[in-house]
Parts: C-alpha cells; structure tokens; sequence
C-alpha cells in the first residue's frame, strides 16, 4: 500500500516539476527573445539614421553638382 501512494507521490511531484521547469524555461527564452528584439531594433534605428546621412549628402552632391554645372555653362 505504502508503495503505491509512494509512487503516485512520485508521479505527481515529476508532473509538476516538468510543468514548472517548461514555465521557468520559456519565461527565460522569453526574455531572451525580448532582448533580441531590442537589439534588432537598436541596429535598425542605426542604420536608418546611418542611411538618412548618405542621402543628406548624395542630396547635397546633386545639387551643388547643379549649381557647378550652370556656372560652367555660363562661363562659356
């Protein structure tokens, strides 16, 4: 008798300890992946504002290259 409550103890202790040990593990990938979330969008945001730069300065190129193209042309 006292070996059956044992073992039915036993397999209600592992059910919850599995259970217990699948919760604690996907809150730790969880967070894991709210981490890389973050990083992801911090890389983002850098090269957005990196590729808003080039732009700025491709921007400035055309229209200075206007600007130096129309003198010349007045020039001659």
């Amino acid at each position: 008798m006292f070996e059956k409550v044992f073992l039915v103890f036993l397999i209600v202790a592992a059910i919850i300890f599995i259970y217990w040990l699948n919760k604690r593990l996907n809150l730790e990938l969880g967070s894991e992946l709210l981490g890389d979330i973050a990083n992801l969008e911090s890389s983002q945001k850098k090269e957005i504002e990196r590729l808003k730069e080039r732009v700025a300065v491709l921007e400035r190129i055309v229209t200075d290259s206007g600007s130096q193209l129309s003198a010349k042309i007045d020039r001659l």
